[in-house]
């Protein structure tokens, strides 16, 4: 009798959630679009992100604005919705972060009303728990990436999908009105985000299989007018003709995106790529989401990735059982985000390729389990037990993310605020050529679009070595017009500045400048540590003297392999006696080449007559034992040895100079009573 009471209390624990759901509505909507906005707000980023993509939209946005280019790669639709916005308001960042914002706040709205009453109540908040309080999330909401608008997108769908459902039921037509509305939602979430395409063939198989081929035929027919008319646009405006995910579909066979010469996959290679995507995103990026795994978890779990695809199937076949309503969520995500690990490298590792999808997994696996306790009422605490740890996990994670000081320096107008010392540097540079170079400079860069945000100048990218020939980088560099070139010192690993950089502009230069060696002129450069440097092209046959002088620098900077260049410079400096000046360029072709003996020559006596004498002594110590016959090192030797207080070991040196031929000053024999 115990037991029994004790299960049906515990029974009684998830039908009074249920029931609350049910009954105070209104309260869980209103509470959780507040948490949404204020969570947003705390988490609100003022800059742009470091990868580029999300300043590439909004470049984009104004290309497509000015009818310069049509945004294709990346997805049309973003672009183009924000070039609205860019018309009226220019490039104005934060404003498109706000945007964003309102696009994720009716993400929130549109699922709400979409599951509500739809999936069981405890699964329904889990999900509006979800939505209200992951950070992974709302960060979305102060990004210019196109997430916030699949997403709200998305929403759009599923909502359209299940009013028509709703109206089917209760035998009301679905106006043509609204499935024009439903189609252009489908239509734009494909042009959004490519995998987006994969929504026509879910809603094609569902309706095959609920035998509504009126509506199959709607929906794909009108899907497909949609890209027929987008075709015809771009190739009668643009003129672009083809779709442009033929050629991204091509480079997704390739074993690498960038590294062609690895070859492409074949069917045993793609096997692998969904597995190793499965753990990436699912033991990884997932596991982290739910609050399973903390936010700098970075080791792949494949116990992890078993179980999620053990729970799925679970959740997948109690749900065709029991709530075959939600079959539509399952065909959409086995469609999506099976074609995401299909063709995505296992190098992307992005999390933002799972995260717009984990809203309805949150959905499928919740209201799937939930049918496994009715069954097996036992569970029902550990099941509880879960959400709650994981639901505490989330406002953990979330709590973390949230950084104060950052929030203020944005709201008092820090434009760098959260990037670090290497690329405030590096847009600092941008800024600082945008203002100061003439108006037609073409200048290249690393990150084009973000050197256009902060620094409104015309900017090209170089993302791959050109050649390895210097006159094919010469080509290159002028066919594009390029007057200018900005070199950062942006880290390979964002959190580590441990001198390890991207070096694709800096290997360009070595390659230019290892045949032309005063092609470039150094015009400025920002930062005490991991500077940038901003150079201008000098296209010319002959240079005068001083051109020679200065332009020498930047192959100096660039090929640190050879001390060629800094050698010629120190001897240059050496001979004109500024020693001063000489001792940084000889210092550095010693360390590149330190058995080049005539650089350390020139540096010992370049310390010798910057008073540097115990510096100075070191190396003639090295090179006397080299050069035991040459009666000039052992005077020098002498000479700092008397400077330096140790007189007895002086008049040694200086008796095996005399001995070796070399004239000791008298004053110096004087004193030692040579």
């Amino acid at each position: 009798m115990n037991k029994r009471k004790d299960q049906k209390t515990k029974l009684s624990v998830l039908d009074k959630v249920s029931a609350f759901v049910i009954k105070r509505s209104a309260l869980l909507f209103y509470t959780g679009l507040c948490v949404t906005v204020v969570v947003s707000l705390l988490l609100f980023n003022f800059t742009v992100s470091i990868g580029g993509d999300d300043s590439e939209y909004i470049i984009s946005a104004k290309k497509f604005l000015e009818g310069t280019k049509f945004p294709d790669w990346h997805g049309a639709f973003y672009p183009i919705f924000l070039s609205a916005f860019v018309g009226i308001f220019g490039l104005n960042v934060i404003l498109f972060k706000f945007i964003s914002m309102g696009l994720m706040v009716g993400h929130y709205i549109l699922t709400f009303k979409t599951f509500h009453k739809r999936i069981p109540g405890v699964a329904f908040l889990a999900l509006i728990a979800f939505l209200s309080f992951s950070s992974y999330l709302l960060y979305y909401a102060s990004q210019t990436y196109s997430e916030a608008l699949y997403m709200f997108l998305q929403a759009s769908v599923f909502y359209l999908f299940y009013k028509r459902e709703d109206k089917r039921s209760a035998n009301e037509d679905f106006s043509w009105w609204m499935w024009g509305v439903f189609i252009l939602c489908m239509f734009f979430l494909s042009i959004t985000r490519n995998i987006g395409m994969g929504v026509v063939l879910a809603i094609g198989i569902y309706y095959l299989i609920e035998k509504q081929y009126k509506g199959a035929i709607i929906a794909v027919s009108g899907f497909t007018l949609s890209h027929v008319l987008l075709s015809v646009y771009k190739r009668v405006v643009w003129g672009v003709s083809g779709s442009g995910i033929a050629g991204q579909l091509e480079n997704m066979t390739w074993k690498h995106f960038y590294l062609h010469d690895r070859g492409k996959e074949d069917f045993f290679g793609i096997m692998v790529r969904i597995w190793d995507n499965a753990n990436l995103y699912l033991s990884k990026h997932f596991a982290k989401m739910i609050g399973m795994r903390g936010l700098e978890a970075d080791k792949i779990k494949p116990f992890l990735t078993v179980l999620f695809v053990v729970l799925t199937i679970v959740s997948i076949v109690m749900i065709c059982k029991r709530l075959k309503h939600l079959l539509f969520a399952i065909l959409y995500l086995v469609i999506l985000i099976g074609g995401t690990f299909v063709t995505q490298q296992k190098h992307w590792d992005q999390e933002r390729l799972i995260l717009i999808f984990v809203p309805l997994m949150v959905v499928v696996l919740a209201s799937g389990l939930l049918q496994v306790y009715e069954q097996k009422p036992k569970l029902a605490p550990i099941f509880l037990t879960v959400c709650c740890v994981l639901f505490t996990s989330v406002i953990q994670q979330t709590i973390k993310r949230v950084d104060f000081k950052a929030l203020n320096q944005g709201i008092h107008g820090d434009k760098y605020v959260g990037f670090t010392n290497d690329w405030k540097n590096y847009l600092n540079m941008c800024q600082w050529a945008g203002k100061n170079l003439p108006k037609e400079s073409v200048i290249m860069c690393r990150k084009p679009n973000m050197a256009a945000l902060y620094g409104k100048g015309n900017y090209k990218g170089l993302y791959r070595l050109p050649s390895t020939k210097a006159d094919s980088v010469a080509t290159y560099m002028a066919d594009r017009g390029i007057t200018h070139v900005i070199m950062g010192s942006l880290r390979r690993n964002p959190k580590v500045s441990d001198g390890r950089t991207i070096t694709t502009i800096k290997v360009a230069l070595g390659v230019y400048t290892s045949k032309y060696a005063f092609a470039f002129k150094p015009i400025h450069e920002i930062g005490e540590s991991e500077k940038a440097y901003l150079f201008e092209i000098v296209r010319k046959d002959k240079y005068t003297d001083q051109e020679r002088l200065t332009n020498i620098d930047v192959p100096i900077l660039v090929n640190r392999s050879t001390n060629y260049f800094a050698s010629k410079k120190g001897n240059y400096l050496y001979l004109t006696k500024r020693y001063d000046e000489a001792l940084p360029y000889l210092n550095l072709s010693v360390a590149i080449k330190p058995d080049d003996n005539a650089d350390l020559i020139k540096r010992g006596v370049c310390l010798l007559h910057t008073r540097q004498f115990s510096k100075a002594m070191k190396d003639f110590k090295k090179l006397v034992k080299k050069y035991p016959e040459r009666g000039d090192i052992r005077y020098n030797l002498g000479v700092c040895q008397f400077y330096s207080n140790q007189k007895e070991e002086a008049r040694k040196s200086l008796i095996m100079a005399r001995q070796k031929g070399q004239k000791i000053h008298p004053e110096l024999a004087k004193e030692l009573n040579l």
